[in-house]
């Protein structure tokens, strides 16, 4: 890196840069050659600047370059290359029945992320950042496209690889586009790091541990709501009703409909709190089952343990514009409670672990028995 060159700040080149990367080439290319533009990939190479950079980039200048990169990767122009503030949903909706879950509220978004940067300046591992940024912005779904290959860019660059990053690498983690593939990004990068779905199933698992604390040691590890997403049942006297009501609600309702995971999902989670702070979860508790029955997967350490069945139903037909308000709130609730256990499973390792192994440990390699689960 030039130290004497005007435009570099903390080894990087200021957003008012532009970079020449040509459109024609392949993902992977394109990001070596922003890498080595911006002096990224020299400032990487040494350990005591990369930390120096850690410590010392803001907040800004951070969020700014992922947001940069995220446009190298997706060929958005430079006017269109930031976060994007909506809500998505992740995965197919109920229509197709697919597989969706929840993600973070647009209005929650930036301060998650905030929480996320400054925790990765108190880790002490590279490897350890690296992997917290990559599931944390899986989650939060930043980008309208290119989340999983900006993740898997940011892992590449920020764990102990990024000493050498080569743009082989780079394109094999990458090129996975029609016209342009050179690999398989996603299962390349699954072969060493567990999928966003597996790894938050175990994040929920870790709330839900601490939401239900006597009943998850003594008889349940899985709650299933019995109205999935494909299915939706919400009275059409109360979709009137709440259309004419905060955006809150309406949020609420899409989040409550949207989500199609099957074991611990947001929308479990959000009822049973609000059942449990109403003091009905006994009136809408239903259908108690063998977790191995109902789950082939199960993990060792919850064999013998009872899946808690919430008659969702039942449950829609009875709830108020207040119940809704609440859930809105019980979600917002789940996001920051996933992300402070997210956080605490890099900073406390000790507190979060399924049967000996350390639940950072098993995000890096495949476990005895995985979770064909939905995230």
């Amino acid at each position: 890196m030039d130290a004497t060159r005007p435009d570099v700040v903390n080894g990087i080149i200021p957003p008012d840069s532009k970079p020449h990367v040509s459109k024609d080439r392949g993902v992977g290319q394109r990001v070596f050659t922003f890498l080595h533009s911006t002096g990224f990939a020299n400032l990487r190479q040494s350990d005591e600047q990369f930390e120096g950079w850690i410590q010392n980039t803001t907040y800004e200048d951070f969020t700014s370059y992922v947001a940069r990169l995220n446009g190298i990767i997706t060929n958005e122009p430079l006017h269109r290359r930031s976060f994007k503030s909506s809500k998505v949903m992740v995965g197919n909706d109920w229509i197709n029945q697919g597989d969706a879950f929840h993600t973070p509220f647009s209005s929650a978004k930036e301060k998650l992320l905030r929480q996320v940067f400054e925790a990765t300046k108190r880790l002490g591992s590279n490897d350890d950042r690296a992997l917290l940024l990559y599931y944390s912005l899986q989650d939060l779904h930043l980008f309208a496209d290119g989340n999983g290959r900006t993740g898997r860019a940011l892992y590449q660059m920020i764990s102990d690889k990024g000493r050498q990053l080569s743009e082989t690498e780079l394109s094999e983690l990458l090129d996975h586009q029609k016209g342009e593939a050179v690999g398989n990004g996603r299962s390349v990068f699954a072969e060493s790091v567990l999928k966003p779905e597996t790894a938050f199933y175990y994040i929920r698992r870790e709330i839900f541990k601490k939401m239900f604390p006597d009943e998850f040691s003594q008889e349940y590890r899985d709650i299933w709501s019995f109205a999935q997403a494909g299915n939706p049942e919400w009275p059409d006297r109360d979709k009137d009703k709440l259309r004419k009501h905060d955006e809150r609600a309406r949020e609420a309702v899409q989040a409550l409909f949207s989500e199609t995971t099957d074991h611990l999902s947001f929308r479990s989670l959000a009822l049973l709190r609000l059942l449990k702070e109403k003091g009905l979860l006994s009136q809408y508790q239903n259908g108690d089952r063998d977790l191995v029955k109902t789950w082939h997967n199960v993990t060792p350490q919850d064999k013998g343990k009872k899946q808690l069945g919430i008659d969702a139903y039942r449950l829609n037909e009875d709830l108020t514009e207040d119940d809704v308000r609440r859930l809105f709130g019980i979600y917002m609730e789940l996001d920051r409670e996933f992300f402070d256990q997210l956080i605490s499973i890099f900073e406390s390792p000790s507190d979060h672990r399924v049967e000996e192994t350390d639940l950072k440990n098993l995000f890096r390699a495949t476990p005895v028995v995985e979770p064909s689960v939905s995230a």
